[in-house]
């Protein structure tokens, strides 16, 4: 009887964590994002021999529409990739072509050491994986929860496990690290400069850093965020794609 009640106790811990585990990654997600948000952020890719930078503008709205529109440089102003529940598109102006992309895209969004998941998938996590509390873990300077994340069966997505670190006191993402599906490490991700941004404290700055490159980076830096405009569903349709800016 005692075994039984232990193994009992065990299993009612473990759904508790799991439970848990998902309300922070939820409230960590929604306020990174809110009900809906707009952004504008520069990302600059760093290469030995080259760096490289876009200018874009981010649109958000719920866990499953998201846009992201290239103002920067010349060369790939105008391109837009966008989602709207499972579908993906990309609209490319410069040879008027609008394709659509798979769910799981690779892990190098245009060049960057960003993948689909981080930009054109954000806000999904708790859709696309299945979290549990592993631990805790100062990251710069502030206690954070380590949150193991795994796919759910037929998840559309790339990393293999996310390790994820959530402040206890803000809920936001301090820092991450993204294994493929052989749970070799591939990205670290750090967050810094903590800004207001529309009545909400937000990493201004977002690096991702390959695991095995160390002096390659690619840096997301937020220059604008409101979460209060709002965004019409249509919006987020094939039909409007071409009409972004």
């Amino acid at each position: 009887m005692k075994q039984i009640l232990t193994m009992l106790a065990l299993a009612a811990a473990t759904a508790l964590s799991a439970q848990d585990a998902t309300a922070i990654l939820k409230k960590s997600e929604a306020y990174l994002r809110g009900a809906q948000s707009t952004a504008e952020v520069s990302i600059t890719t760093v290469r030995p021999n080259w760096t490289r930078t876009m200018d874009a503008k981010l649109w958000n709205k719920g866990t499953d529409k998201s846009c992201i529109l290239i103002t920067g440089p010349k060369r790939d102003a105008g391109t837009v990739f966008m989602k709207n529940g499972e579908d993906i598109w990309n609209y490319v102006p410069a040879i008027k072509k609008l394709v659509a992309l798979p769910a799981a895209l690779v892990q190098n969004w245009m060049g960057t050491d960003i993948s689909n998941d981080a930009l054109i998938n954000a806000g999904a996590l708790t859709v696309d994986y299945t979290p549990e509390i592993t631990g805790s873990k100062e990251v710069a300077g502030e206690e954070c929860w380590v949150l193991e994340l795994t796919p759910k069966p037929e998840a559309p997505v790339v990393w293999g496990k996310i390790i994820a670190y959530i402040d206890k006191d803000t809920y936001v993402q301090l820092g991450g690290e993204f294994y493929d599906e052989d749970e070799f490490l591939i990205t670290e991700m750090q967050a810094s400069d903590l800004t207001n941004f529309d009545g909400r404290k937000l990493p201004k700055v977002i690096k991702m850093v390959p695991a095995e490159e160390p002096e390659s980076y690619t840096e997301i830096r937020y220059s604008y965020v409101d979460f209060t405009t709002p965004i019409p569903d249509e919006f987020f349709t094939k039909a409007n794609i071409k009409k972004v800016k």
